[in-house]
């Protein structure tokens, strides 16, 4: 069989992209869950960046004091310092959880699909920095401090040349026509291997990013306000083993 490689999957290999973060729960989880080798979030909405920042400055306090002989409230792991702090807002763990999986599962049992328009050759996709996408030479483990290499950054992802992560996931349920059609042609330029996101392909394709394929979808997401949303698991067609 083909060797898809350990950047496929989400695990400390690999390096993660949240697009419109918000207060920062998918990142911590993942961070934590998979053990990713780094986690960041991009906000274009101040107040809720600052709350992001103050979420992570709360959370390795909360660490230090734990290494250091336990908190107050009896907590004994990282998972615990950030499943009091950041409930009961959110079901973040589980969407992170079902998220990991299907990504990995996905990638590994992707069929070759000719359905997508052709995409532009590797070439002309590849541009200076593209070596930081590359594996490092060994399997690196987590490093000190359980929520190192979780960044936050309040920035428009849209006014970006190319994006170098393994895998990006972006809550595009939410974005404008106006909006997906100024950060497909960024996506087209990034060397991604995995997206996750609430648009169908279709959208995708008529923007210009014509480079991925859906190989799974993932349900029972809901709004605030209890609207249903459909997750899709599109893989880059670019990285995809050649025969």
């Amino acid at each position: 069989g083909l060797g898809w490689g350990l950047l496929w999957d989400l695990g400390p290999s690999s390096s993660l992209l949240d697009i419109g973060s918000g207060y920062g729960k998918v990142v911590f989880h993942l961070r934590l869950m998979a053990r990713m080798r780094s986690t960041v979030g991009v906000e274009c909405v101040q107040s809720r960046h600052q709350i992001a920042l103050k979420s992570k400055a709360l959370l390795e306090m909360e660490e230090e004091e734990m290494l250091a002989g336990g908190t107050a409230s009896g907590r004994t792991s990282p998972e615990s310092i950030l499943v009091d702090t950041l409930a009961p807002k959110e079901e973040a763990p589980k969407a992170a959880a079902r998220l990991a999986s299907a990504s990995t599962h996905a990638a590994a049992h992707a069929p070759r699909s000719e359905s997508a328009p052709s995409s532009a050759a590797p070439e002309q996709v590849a541009a200076a920095g593209e070596e930081a996408a590359e594996p490092p030479a060994a399997v690196t483990t987590l490093s000190a401090g359980a929520f190192y290499g979780v960044d936050f950054r309040h920035m428009d992802a849209t006014a970006e040349a190319k994006l170098v992560y393994t895998h990006i996931y972006i809550f595009d349920w939410v974005f404008s026509q106006h909006t997906l059609a100024e950060i497909a042609p960024v996506l087209q330029r990034s060397s991604f291997y995995v997206l996750i996101s609430f648009r169908k392909v279709s959208e995708w394709w008529g923007h210009g990013l014509i480079k991925i394929q859906p190989v799974a979808k993932l349900t029972g997401f809901r709004t605030n306000g209890g609207e249903g949303m459909t997750a899709y698991i599109y893989i880059n067609l670019e990285k995809v083993p050649q025969v």
